[in-house]
C-alpha cells in the first residue's frame, strides 16, 4: 500500500448525505470522508437501501463514491444485515484496502475481512451494552462484540477519554483516542425561522433522535414548569419506537415545537439563532451535536454525565442527570441572565476552535490508518 494514497471503505452509518434517521455518525462521516477525499484518498461509503423503498439513490456525494446495500427497518437487525452485505461487496469487488467500521456490533464481520487481507478500524463512541433501549439479548450481543472488536480489529478508536479509560481498566487494552471535530460557522439566513414562526434568540433548542437515552422527556417536563414566552424547538424523530415519540408529542404545551427530522442548512440556522442549546442525555459518547452548536458560539446546558462534562463544564452549564427540577431551575436562571449565556457562548466557541479542529482530526485519522 502506497503511503501517498489510501483506499478506504466505510460502513455502519446510515446514509450520506444525512437523511431521516441519521445521527452524529453521519455528520462525522461527512466531515471526515470529504476531507480525506480532498487529500487525494479514495473513499467508498456504504449506505442503506431499505426493502420496500422505491427512490433514486445518488451514486456520489461531494466526490465520495456511494454504494447501497439492502436491509430492513428493524432496530438492531437494520445495522447487522446491512453490514453483512457490505462485507460481501468489499470482499468480492475489492473496493478498498482499509475498512472503517462504525459500531463494534459490526465486529463479527471483521475476521472475514481480515482473512482477505483487509485492515479494519472500528469506531466506538460509547459502551453500547449500557444503553437502556436494548433488550437483554441485544446487550449480551453488544457486550460480546465489543470484546471481539478489541481482539480481531487492527485498531479500535474511541471519541472520548472515558471509554478509553474504561477499556484500559476492564480489558487492559489502551485504545486510540481521536475526538470528533467542530466547525466555526456563521449563518446569515433565517428561512427556517420564518417557516416555523420563530424569533431569533427567543427559543431553546434540542437536535437528535427521540430515543429514551437522549432525555428529551426530561427537557419537555422541565420546560413545562417554566413561565416564559420562549419556545422549545425539538428537532428529530425515531423510526423504531413510535409509541415513545407519540408520548413525547402528547404535551399540551403550545410553546413546544416538533420539527421532525431535519438536516443541513436548516439545522445550522436553528443553531445559529437559538438562545441556548440543551443536551439532556443519560448516555453519550463525545456528542458531536454539542461540538457543532459550540462552533456557532452558543451556550450549552447539558446533563452532568462525564462525557458531557468534558465539553460543557467550563464552557456552559450542567444539571443533574434525569432530574427535571434541576433542569428547570438552571433553565430559569439562564433565561433571566442573557449576559451569562452570551459569555459562555463565546468561551465555548474558543474552546472548540482550539481543541477540535476537523483538519487536525483528519490528520490524526490518516496517521491511524497508516
Amino acid at each position: 500500500m502506497k503511503k501517498s494514497k489510501l483506499r478506504i471503505a466505510a460502513f455502519g452509518i446510515r446514509n450520506l448525505p444525512p437523511s431521516d434517521g441519521s445521527a452524529g455518525s453521519e455528520s462525522f462521516g461527512e466531515e471526515l470522508y470529504t476531507r480525506l477525499k480532498q487529500r487525494g484518498h479514495e473513499i467508498v461509503v456504504y449506505c442503506r437501501k431499505y426493502l420496500g423503498e422505491h427512490k433514486k439513490y445518488p451514486k456520489t456525494y461531494k466526490n465520495l463514491t456511494l454504494y447501497y446495500m439492502p436491509t430492513i427497518r428493524k432496530r438492531g437487525f437494520d445495522t447487522l444485515i446491512h453490514s453483512f452485505f457490505c462485507t460481501l461487496h468489499i470482499i468480492f469487488f475489492n473496493t478498498s484496502e482499509i475498512i472503517h467500521i462504525h459500531n463494534p456490533g459490526n465486529s463479527i464481520w471483521v475476521p472475514f475481512l481480515r482473512l482477505f487481507g483487509k485492515k479494519c478500524f472500528i469506531s466506538m463512541d460509547g459502551i453500547d451494552w449500557h444503553r437502556k433501549r436494548w433488550r437483554i439479548y441485544a446487550r449480551i450481543y453488544l457486550k460480546a462484540t465489543n470484546y471481539l472488536a478489541l481482539w480481531v480489529s487492527n485498531k479500535v478508536i474511541v471519541d472520548n477519554i472515558f471509554v478509553q479509560r474504561y477499556c484500559l481498566k476492564k480489558f487492559g487494552v489502551k485504545l486510540d483516542y481521536i475526538p470528533y471535530g467542530a466547525n466555526i460557522k456563521k449563518i446569515t439566513t433565517h428561512e427556517i425561522l420564518e417557516k416555523l414562526n420563530l424569533k431569533k434568540n427567543k427559543y431553546i433548542l434540542f437536535v437528535g433522535r427521540f430515543i429514551k437515552e437522549k432525555g428529551v422527556h426530561y427537557l419537555i417536563k422541565g420546560f413545562e414548569k417554566l413561565d416564559t414566552d420562549f419556545n422549545l424547538v425539538l428537532v428529530g424523530d425515531d423510526f423504531f419506537d413510535k409509541n415513545w415519540v407519540n408520548k413525547l408529542k402528547s404535551t399540551k404545551d403550545i410553546r413546544i415545537i416538533f420539527t421532525g427530522f431535519m438536516y443541513g442548512r436548516h439545522v445550522d440556522e436553528l443553531m445559529q439563532n437559538c438562545y441556548l442549546y440543551v443536551q439532556p442525555s443519560d448516555v453519550e459518547g463525545l456528542a458531536p451535536v454539542i461540538l457543532r452548536v459550540m462552533g456557532f458560539g452558543k451556550c450549552v446546558l447539558s446533563s452532568d454525565i462525564l462525557e458531557n462534562r468534558f465539553l460543557v463544564e467550563n464552557n456552559g452549564y450542567l444539571f443533574k442527570r434525569g432530574n427535571t427540577e434541576s433542569l428547570a431551575s438552571v433553565l430559569k436562571m439562564l433565561l433571566e441572565d442573557e449576559e451569562k449565556v452570551k459569555q459562555k457562548g463565546k468561551s465555548s466557541q474558543e474552546f472548540v476552535k482550539n481543541n477540535f479542529s476537523w483538519d487536525k482530526v483528519t490528520e490524526q485519522w490518516i496517521s491511524c490508518f497508516f
